[in-house]
C-alpha cells in the first residue's frame, strides 16, 4: 500500500490566530506566501504507518523511454533496488576447446559456450559489456568461476580489435589457409 500523507490545511505566516486564520493567505505586494502545515501530530502520522512496503518489480525501476533499444529484459543482479540491470539477450559462441556435456543419445556433446551480452545498471550512464565461459562441470552446464567479465565498451573494442588482430596474423602464418 503506498503511503498517502495526511490531509494538510494552509496557514498564512502572518495569521494571527484570529477565527478563520488558518486558512489565510498573505499576499503582500502581490507575492503568495502561503504555507502549507499538517494539522495531524507527526507522533500520529507515524503511528498510521504500517511497516509494510510492496515489492519492486524490476521492469517498474527503468520507465520505457529509459530503456535502449537493445534491452531484452531487467532483472535484479543483486539484493537492493538499486541492482536492477537491462539485459540484452545473449549471444553463444560454441567453445571446441572447452569441456561439453556429453549426451546421453546418440554420442552427441553440448559444447562448452561463452555468452556475450550488453548490460546496464539502472543508475549507470553508459551499459557495459559482459562475458562468461559455460562448460560441463559435474555432468550439466555450469558457470565456470572466475570466467565471467564486465568490459567498457573501449575495453571490448580494444579486446575484439586484438582479437582480429590475433586471428589475421595466426591466419597469415599458416599461408591464408583456414
Amino acid at each position: 500500500m503506498p503511503f498517502r500523507p495526511p490531509v494538510q490545511e494552509t496557514l498564512a505566516p502572518a495569521a494571527t490566530g484570529g477565527e478563520g486564520s488558518e486558512n489565510q493567505t498573505n499576499t503582500q505586494e502581490g507575492l503568495d506566501s502561503t504555507v502549507t502545515v499538517s494539522n495531524i501530530t507527526a507522533l500520529a502520522q507515524w503511528n498510521t504507518l504500517d511497516g509494510r512496503i510492496d515489492s519492486i518489480a524490476a521492469d517498474n525501476v527503468v520507465p520505457d523511454h529509459r530503456k535502449p533499444a537493445w534491452c531484452d529484459e531487467i532483472t535484479y543482479v543483486g539484493s537492493t533496488a538499486t541492482s536492477a540491470t537491462m539485459l540484452s539477450a545473449p549471444a553463444a559462441v560454441a567453445l571446441r576447446r572447452h569441456p561439453g556435456v556429453v549426451s546421453d543419445s546418440k554420442g552427441k556433446i553440448e559444447p562448452a559456450l561463452a555468452y556475450v551480452d550488453i548490460r546496464q545498471h539502472a543508475g549507470a550512464r553508459e551499459p557495459y559489456i559482459h562475458v562468461e565461459r559455460w562448460a560441463a562441470v559435474n555432468g550439466t552446464h555450469a558457470l565456470i568461476s572466475g570466467s565471467d567479465y564486465g568490459l567498457t565498451i573501449d575495453e571490448a573494442e580494444e579486446l575484439a580489435y586484438t582479437l582480429t588482430l590475433a586471428v589475421a596474423a595466426a591466419r597469415e602464418a599458416l599461408g591464408g589457409q583456414v
